[in-house]
Order: structure tokens, then C-alpha cells, then sequence
């Protein structure tokens, strides 16, 4: 039992992975909209969003459930984190022992 009183066990969500090549690709489509989505560029912003569009929603959401529940090490010490909590929607950190 940790010290806020909670016994857990962090296993891995293999639907929530994402490989290097899949984060590549995400940071690709939206480099497009940072970069692409301006009337310089593209001169029917429309058309780039119809197109566009799903996918974006689609990346969001898969990097939102990559990140969503993670572990972070500071100074060899392990925590796990949670983004949006279930229950009050707040960031939650919890130490984690051996």
C-alpha cells in the first residue's frame, strides 16, 4: 500500500501505444495544419478542412489516450500519472515503490 493509501497495479494498454512511426506520422498531419492551413498556402481553407478534418480528430484523440495515463521518472524516482482523473477530471500523481 503506498502512501496515500492506494494499492495499484500500472499495466500497459496495448490500444493505447502509439510506435515511433505512428507519432511521426501525426506530427506530419499536423505540421499541415500549423503550416498548410493559411490562405498563402492553401487558397480554400474549406477544402483543406473537409479533407483534412476526421483525421485530425482521429490524432487528437489517439495522442489524448497516449498521454492520458503515463510514467514519469524525476531524480530515480517513479510516478504514475493521470491527466484528466475519471472522477474529478483533475491531474493526479502517485508515487510508486518497488
Amino acid at each position: 500500500m503506498g502512501s496515500q493509501g492506494v494499492a495499484t497495479v500500472v499495466e500497459g494498454v496495448p490500444e493505447r501505444r502509439l510506435t515511433r512511426d505512428e507519432l511521426l506520422d501525426i506530427y506530419g498531419r499536423c505540421h499541415g495544419w500549423l503550416h498548410e492551413f493559411n490562405p498563402y498556402v492553401n487558397p480554400d481553407p474549406q477544402a483543406f478542412v473537409s479533407i483534412n478534418w476526421s483525421k485530425l480528430v482521429t490524432d487528437r484523440d489517439r495522442v489524448q489516450q497516449f498521454i492520458e495515463r503515463h510514467f514519469i521518472a524525476i531524480n530515480g524516482r517513479g510516478y504514475f500519472c493521470v491527466l484528466w482523473d475519471s472522477v474529478d477530471n483533475q491531474t493526479k500523481c502517485l508515487p510508486l515503490n518497488k
